[in-house]
């Protein structure tokens, strides 16, 4: 994105360049840069705008389009994130149900897609950037191989939050680090295997279920 681009697409959000300054951490100053061509406009940076401009072209189609909102959307957008991270998530998946099965939200949808194709990727900073990564290579394994993932990652993460807590112990005992490490594999391990369980039993029942279903 050059300097002209950028302008470009500053002016079709209708914010000023201190307003997009402060909503993107920086300071109006360097904004002004990259308008004048002075300072480059970072890629993630651009790829930020151009998400922000392709969601507005988007919602401004959708209203026009004449198409009926949902109102069970609107209520889900409205409801606050909970707190707890399995509510969150269940919370996340009501959504995903909804947006599979719901008529009016697969109309938008479709009218949307078939405008515009899909949205470009939204980058995601830091450590976040980093799990959604993760979180997106393990949704591309096969459907049995991502019980065992989940469980990695969820052992994982648990270890690495005692590893942290472990961290003033460690840094007077820098041999403590190696065990520490090998916990944390350890631990990783041990979660593969107990979600690969799971994944072999949820599908025996599943299986067993539909099998009685069908006799």
């Amino acid at each position: 994105m050059d300097a002209t681009e950028f302008v470009k697409a500053r002016e079709r959000l209708g914010i000023s360049g201190t307003a997009l300054a402060y909503e993107l951490g920086l300071t109006p100053h360097v904004v002004a840069a990259f308008e004048d061509g002075s300072v480059k406009v970072p890629e993630k940076m651009a790829r930020e705008i151009e998400w922000r401009v392709a969601a507005l072209d988007r919602h401004e189609a959708l209203e026009a389009s004449g198409l009926p909102s949902c109102s069970w959307l609107r209520q889900w957008e409205d409801a606050p994130v909970p707190s707890r991270s399995k509510d969150a998530v269940k919370h996340f998946q009501g959504l995903e149900a909804h947006m599979a099965a719901c008529p009016t939200c697969g109309a938008r949808a479709q009218f949307v897609q078939e405008r515009f194709g899909p949205m470009p990727e939204r980058p995601i900073p830091g450590w976040q950037g980093a799990l959604a990564s993760i979180l997106k290579q393990i949704e591309r394994l096969p459907s049995a191989a991502r019980p065992g993932a989940w469980g990695a990652l969820f052992f994982l993460a648990w270890s690495t939050v005692r590893v942290v807590l472990s961290l003033p112990e460690l840094m007077q005992s820098p041999g403590l680090w190696i065990a520490a490490l090998a916990g944390m594999a350890a631990s990783a391990a041990i979660g593969f295997l107990v979600g690969s369980a799971y994944g072999a039993v949820r599908w025996a029942w599943s299986n067993y279920k539909r099998n009685s279903a069908e006799s």
